[in-house]
């Protein structure tokens, strides 16, 4: 790959925006470095031919929606994967099956792509099964790869979005923004060694400019 491709940080609520912005601002003019936000709220565009492309089309918050195999429809790709999880709350060891009211929250919550079904904030995932998806239980990182990241990449890979931002990296050198990024990570180049130990990583969330990341790259 001719150009570079570095990932960062967008400010959460709580922290210092204007010095983490700053340091963003310096780091991408320094290396020149053009900055996309992928996020939903994103109001950066992209060139694909003629078509000017907004970025925000690449957050799965944004994405079309999908249709399972059991032929759920479901609102998008971030509906998809947060309620396919199984806290511990809702898992029936004696059946090993989710409990009842966790496909009633599924059901809406892939129908609306949120849900009025709260979760205690000492809610933990079950150990037994941190996910269930199509009649089957799956460990966390399982269902990482096999739902958020496999649809992503299935949905995504041949798209104007990604596409558009593929035809920038080629001419420029990119820094990918999103809320997820780990701080470890912040406004740094990613190695595929350690791309896969995030993967694996349960306790680093895996937003989705990592797994563009692996898609630029070659790599996922």
């Amino acid at each position: 790959m001719e150009h570079s491709l570095y990932i960062g940080r967008l400010p959460r609520r709580g922290e210092n925006k204007k010095l983490l912005w700053e340091g963003v601002i310096l780091f991408s003019n320094h290396n020149n470095a053009h900055r996309i936000n992928v996020c939903k709220s994103s109001a950066n565009k992209m060139a694909l031919g003629d078509k000017k492309i907004g970025a925000n089309k690449l957050a799965p918050g944004n994405s079309p929606p999908i249709v399972t195999n059991e032929g759920a429809r479901v609102k998008n790709i971030t509906a998809l994967w947060k309620y396919s999880k199984v806290h511990d709350i809702h898992y029936d060891k004696d059946h090993g099956t989710p409990t009842k009211e966790w496909y009633e929250r599924r059901e809406e919550g892939w129908v609306n792509g949120t849900t009025k079904h709260h979760l205690p904030r000492d809610s933990q995932f079950s150990k037994e099964c941190s996910v269930w998806f199509e009649g089957k239980a799956w460990n966390f990182i399982e269902g990482r790869k096999e739902i958020w990241i496999h649809t992503y990449r299935e949905m995504y890979g041949e798209s104007e979005p990604y596409m558009a931002l593929k035809n920038l990296l080629k001419n420029e050198d990119v820094l990918l923004l999103d809320f997820s990024c780990h701080r470890d990570h912040h406004l740094t180049e990613i190695t595929k060694e350690s791309l896969h130990d995030i993967i694996d990583d349960e306790n680093i969330s895996l937003g989705h400019s990592y797994i563009l990341y692996g898609m630029l790259m070659g790599w996922l």
